[in-house]
């Protein structure tokens, strides 16, 4: 910017080369005048390119897509989740009369899941809570105590687990090791009419790992507060027409030695006391299935045995 009496200055001496130039013949000197200051002018800002987004891909199975959330209404109603708890039948859960939850391996491994209910504790209507004799009861949409276990049927591979004393498998066979499983099926309300009086409020359906080619796993797991975990399976075919299938599954949690406090049932005084809070679990199973290429028609024989301890009841 040049000053205000600077400028009145170079005028006059314009005005005083003209007048000379006119009438004395003076030439012409050219006096360069500074262009005034341009206004500032804003710089244009690129636009920044976004990220392209993924289109949702056309995948029709649950095992190819994940996550889901970007998937539209009919994407999502064209998934093929598989199930046959609810009718015996291998059908779509949307298809199913009844309302079925599937808990796949990759869930209950996201969740870092030790047992069988941890792995579906946290499904929708469902919690899990402690019961007699160190078991573990679950209650399907709030029907439950912990001195009630009634209600649920609990099948591993179609065959029933509750026994005839308690008409429940929460007291003492409610755990199965996950390294032998590969799903789990929830049915969310009465599945009597199919499974029997024992399947009132739901019924909790476990499928072992049954592939169909040559498989050999062996691994192991170690966790906070000691909890460990060895496991094998093995998957070998025995001909064109013949597969055996056995796994071996052992987890375990040592004392922990947990304080806790209660009342007095006798003299309503308040008391404090440990409990120890571990358990043991051991499953084995073992499968030889037969399926003739040729024909419709296959049979299994499956063997299962389960031993666990628990140590957890207050008191």
């Amino acid at each position: 910017m040049i000053p205000k009496a600077a400028r009145t200055s170079r005028d006059l001496l314009c005005s005083a080369v003209t007048f000379l130039t006119a009438v004395c013949g003076v030439p012409t000197i050219a006096i360069a005048q500074e262009a005034p200051d341009p206004p500032p002018v804003a710089e244009a800002i690129e636009p920044v390119d976004a990220e392209p987004v993924a289109e949702p891909t056309d995948a029709a199975s649950l095992d190819e897509l994940d996550p889901i959330e970007g998937l539209s209404l009919e994407e999502l109603l064209e998934l093929e989740i598989r199930v046959s708890a609810a009718s015996l039948f291998d059908e779509r859960s949307l298809d199913a009369a009844s309302t079925v939850d599937l808990v796949t391996r990759d869930d209950w491994q996201r969740r870092g899941a030790r047992r069988t209910l941890d792995a579906i504790g946290n499904q929708p209507a469902m919690a899990t809570y402690a019961s007699l004799w160190g078991g573990t009861a679950v209650a399907i949409r709030g029907y439950g105590s912990a001195s009630s276990v009634r209600g649920v049927s609990i099948l591993l591979d179609d065959v029933p687990l509750n026994d005839l004393v308690y008409a429940s498998a929460s007291n003492f066979s409610s755990n199965v090791e996950l390294p032998t499983l590969s799903r789990i099926e929830i049915v969310r309300g009465p599945g009597s009419a199919i499974h029997g009086t024992d399947a009132f409020h739901g019924v909790l359906a476990y499928r072992s790992e049954l592939p169909t080619v040559d498989r050999h796993v062996v691994g192991g797991e170690i966790g906070s507060d000691l909890f460990h975990r060895g496991y094998g399976v093995v998957s070998q075919g025995l001909g064109r027409a013949t597969r055996l299938d056995a796994a071996i599954a052992y987890s375990g949690l040592p004392d922990q030695n947990r304080p806790y406090g209660y009342t007095d049932p006798a003299t309503s005084a308040p008391g404090r006391s440990t409990r120890a809070a571990s358990f043991r679990s051991l499953h084995g199973s073992a499968t030889l299935r037969y399926a003739p290429p040729s024909s419709r028609v296959d049979a299994s024989l499956a063997f299962h045995a389960n031993l666990a301890r628990s140590v957890g009841a207050p008191g």
